[in-house]
């Protein structure tokens, strides 16, 4: 994998964290630094990327079998803990550390009973909102709020859908398939504001964000001409370099300032964060390229810290009233504290979950044991 893109993952897990946080410096704007979009971005790019390999990962079943062994065992587990913590109360510290402790004291039997009637499933969340949840099926929860059992899982219901139009896509031969998948997403956002009637359908999957995915597939064909065509690689790389510069300095500016051009609309999400992937493959074929442990360790943890984060932040969210040290909304030593604790949590999560899982099931499905 290019380490200029894993580089990316990392910064854009930190800056989902650093949204989430909620922390405001002023005059400036609160933003995610479009984490999620870049995210989605590098998505569509290292499908594309890849596929095009010989890496078995080209036909539709070992495609999808890929994805989902990377996916589905840590959102399952991360799923299941929030579930876990959530019934218990371990989320308010405060009020679940003297609980206990007076049972522990009092009666250390009573343990179990609480334990046992803290599980009330079907009434704080119906069995059908977790089943739903695990499949990657979108919903309108109790409250009408859209989104999973694990909240920040809505961007992987979007990335489900893509990788299931991907790997039909790729019946039709691993060169063909993105180009259709492209298609496909060019076709759905053009046809997006026709679905007026289906307000529902365009929250669930909302233009910006599909059209990330399209820009990270265009972005891999734009980069191979930027390093395979010598007889006019001067003039697609002054190009390329003259776009991303604009794009960056869209993105740094929209991310850092109120717009004052109220009449001139800022250029789309997904063209500004498709500008710092492109910047980043960029400095990859010039031979930059990031190299560090830490880098590429954050990268390889950035999607335990993206599901986990948020329970990080509940759990600290708790703590504040006591002291405002823990405050990430206002305070700056609030704000290194949540990241530092997700990042921590997240490296726990990913060393002790996602990565053994990943090994086992591997070894399972595509490197089995020869049988005697």
């Amino acid at each position: 994998m290019i380490t200029n893109i894993q580089m990316l993952r990392a910064y854009a897990a930190i800056m989902v964290v650093f949204y989430h946080t909620n922390f405001r410096i002023q005059g400036l704007l609160h933003t995610d630094f479009q984490g999620v979009a870049i995210f989605f971005v590098v998505s569509g790019f290292i499908m594309t990327y890849i596929t095009s390999k010989d890496t078995g990962e080209s036909s539709p079943k070992s495609f999808l079998l890929h994805r989902t062994v990377r996916i589905v065992p840590l959102y399952w587990s991360c799923t299941i803990l929030l579930i876990v913590l959530a019934n218990l109360g371990a989320l308010n510290l405060p009020v679940l550390v003297p609980q206990l402790a007076t049972m522990i004291y009092n009666n250390p039997a009573e343990i179990i009973d609480w334990a046992k009637s803290a599980f009330d499933i079907g009434n704080r969340i119906r069995i059908d909102e977790i089943v739903k949840s695990l499949l990657f099926i979108p919903y309108l929860d109790r409250n009408g709020d859209l989104h999973p059992v694990l909240g920040v899982a809505w961007t992987l219901n979007m990335e489900m859908s893509f990788y299931l139009c991907f790997a039909i896509m790729l019946f039709a031969g691993k060169k063909l398939a993105p180009l259709l998948t492209l298609v496909c997403i060019v076709i759905a956002c053009l046809f997006a504001p026709l679905l007026v009637k289906y307000e529902l359908l365009k929250k669930i999957y909302p233009v910006d964000y599909i059209a990330c995915f399209g820009a990270g597939i265009g972005l891999f064909y734009i980069w191979k001409a930027f390093e395979s065509h010598n007889r006019y690689r001067l003039v697609i790389r002054s190009g390329i370099i003259a776009i991303t510069s604009v794009g960056m300095f869209f993105y740094f500016r929209s991310n850092l300032c109120p717009w004052p051009l109220a009449h001139v609309p800022l250029p789309a999400p997904w063209l500004t964060a498709t500008s710092v992937v492109m910047l980043a493959l960029v400095l990859h074929s010039w031979n930059f390229r990031i190299s560090s442990r830490i880098i590429i360790f954050l990268s390889a943890t950035s999607y335990s810290l993206y599901l986990t984060h948020t329970i990080i932040l509940e759990i600290l969210r708790t703590l504040t009233p006591a002291s405002p040290v823990f405050d990430f909304q206002t305070s700056v030593s609030g704000v290194a504290i949540a990241i530092t604790s997700s990042l921590l949590f997240g490296s726990l999560i990913h060393l002790t979950i996602e990565k053994p899982s990943i090994s086992v099931l591997r070894k399972r499905f595509f490197f089995p044991s020869p049988k005697p």
